[in-house]
């Protein structure tokens, strides 16, 4: 904020950087990485990841939940985070979007 840039923005510029220091290699991005705001304390992404594969397991496959549900659902529960980032992190935890999860019934 200092430098008048966003955090997304920042992330995106230290994305594939690489500091060598005592011959080992570290990602910046991995110094930038903040927990997310769960009430007075933080959640990192790992757990964020797993709720989704709960609430995501516990969804009716007719109606599967949208990114925007989940993430009103996360707020509802505490956990203050964005619609874009519920779906980076779906991904990332291999959950396919919304139509490849739904099932379609047969009457």
């Amino acid at each position: 904020a200092a430098a008048g840039l966003s955090e997304a923005t920042i992330c995106r510029v230290c994305r594939d950087r690489y500091l060598l220091f005592n011959n080992r290699l570290y990602s910046f991005h991995q110094f930038l990485a903040q927990p997310y705001a769960c009430g007075r304390h933080s959640i990192s992404d790992d757990a964020i990841k797993r709720r989704i594969a709960d609430l995501i397991a516990n969804e009716d496959p007719r109606h599967p939940w949208s990114d925007q549900e989940l993430t009103d659902t996360l707020c509802r529960d505490g956990i203050t985070i964005a619609r874009r980032t519920v779906a980076k992190l779906r991904l990332q935890a291999g959950i396919p979007k919304k139509s490849l999860r739904k099932v379609l019934g047969h009457n």
